[in-house]
């Protein structure tokens, strides 16, 4: 067995180091443990510090002025040498030149019993010093709103998020409940969390809300700042698929000027949609034909107005998508496809009429170009006067006029005529 070499000045200081040796001890694998000695070695260490112990707690005895005693000596010279050390303080007594301080090694003389800390440093006056750790105020906000409250939001605005970006900011958004509570329950939690911990405005602001009425605007603040603190990804909002909007291509067959059924190929579609005079049976055959229509030969889906004087490029991509009482709308441009349709129909069936402008003359594109609200106004303002819709409108002449028949009767019956 090795045995453990502590070679000190006084007991103190020897029972720290056999302590150290024994918690290295435990510490060490097996192949370490037997080269030291194994268990013999263990518990020759566990004699030495209850030896310490034993020492320092006779001393203590007679010297109970002493806190904690560094005395000379050692529990290696033996039970004879603690009984002699024990005796010789009684001898000296308080006769001797150094009263009972004498046993004390003379370099640890008045520097007190208290042991160092081999973890803490103390200062001049004897104090420990914690050390201050100041929490980030936004850290702690961000811990206190709960994984199911984000959830719940991030799964409202998945559903209608692009709806509420799209809408007036200013308006109350009770439409949408369940989002509209989510967000109500987050800012409440978040404005008494902030008013518990008596943050200041300059630690930590708080998006206003004064428990009324939640707006597209708040509920637009609440996405962002959920996003650009990273507790909800963003730009992950589904956006609505378009009906009947596909990449396959649609075979489109219509009625020519001769009364025959033709086929459209691909040239043909796209000389229809820029030049409004060709092929007018294209807006008489419904949705599915007006799509391809509008489709151009990068395969874009836009409006008319769009594909001419429209945005290109990366604004396009971050054009606001419509509410979803407009949808279905076209993938590219995100124009309704109601009104996309009837502004085709309105060029085709216009187009030759001498007095009203023509797409593709003298009159610059944006002095034609429509938006979504105006072609919301002559939609229904056509409907007013003729009874037809913007789908009844994409049928041949025929029909058209069967439905405005039927609607002009049902309005005299009315009138009693």
């Amino acid at each position: 067995m090795n045995t453990p070499e502590i070679n000190t000045v006084n007991v103190s200081d020897e029972l720290i180091q056999a302590r150290k040796l024994l918690e290295a001890f435990k510490k060490a694998n097996k192949g370490l443990k037997k080269t030291l000695g194994g268990n013999a070695y263990k518990l020759s260490l566990e004699k030495r510090i209850g030896d310490c112990d034993a020492f320092i707690g006779q001393y203590s005895t007679a010297n109970p002025n002493l806190e904690t005693p560094q005395v000379s000596g050692s529990p290696n010279d033996g039970q004879n040498r603690l009984g002699q050390s024990q005796q010789e303080q009684e001898i000296q007594g308080n006769s001797g030149p150094g009263g009972p301080n004498d046993s004390i090694d003379p370099n640890l003389r008045n520097q007190g019993a208290a042991l160092p800390s081999p973890k803490r440093v103390r200062g001049n006056d004897g104090q420990r010093y914690r050390k201050i750790v100041e929490e980030n105020p936004l850290e702690l906000v961000k811990d206190c709103i709960s994984a199911r409250m984000i959830s719940r939001f991030q799964t409202g605005w998945l559903e209608h998020g692009t709806a509420v970006e799209a809408a007036d900011p200013t308006q109350p958004a009770e439409k949408y409940v369940s989002l509209r509570d989510t967000a109500i329950e987050i800012l409440d939690h978040v404005s008494d969390f902030v008013e518990e911990h008596k943050f200041s405005d300059a630690q930590f602001h708080w998006i206003e809300y004064d428990g009324g009425v939640v707006t597209f605007s708040l509920l637009t603040s609440l996405y962002n700042w959920l996003v650009t603190n990273e507790l909800m990804v963003g730009n992950i909002q589904k956006k609505p698929v378009p009906r009947k909007v596909t990449e396959d291509q649609v075979t489109v067959k219509i009625t020519d000027e001769k009364g025959k059924r033709i086929t459209m190929s691909s040239s043909m579609l796209n000389d229809a949609r820029i030049n409004p005079s060709l092929y007018p049976g294209v807006v008489e055959e419904g949705m599915d034909a007006v799509l391809e229509v509008l489709k151009n030969r990068n395969g874009r889906v836009k409006c008319l107005t769009c594909d001419s004087t429209g945005l290109r490029g990366q604004a396009l991509e971050q054009k606001p998508i419509p509410p979803q009482a407009d949808d279905p709308y076209l993938k590219d441009c995100k124009c309704p496809l109601r009104g996309a349709a009837l502004e085709l129909w309105m060029v085709k069936m216009t187009a030759g009429i001498e007095g009203i402008p023509q797409r593709g003359g003298d009159i610059p594109k944006h002095r034609l170009a429509l938006n979504p609200d105006i072609l919301k106004v002559i939609g229904g303002a056509i409907e007013v006067a003729s009874g037809l819709s913007v789908e009844d409108l994409l049928q041949p002449e025929m029909d058209r006029l069967e439905v405005t028949v039927h609607w002009a009767l049902k309005r005299l019956g009315k009138d009693g005529r």
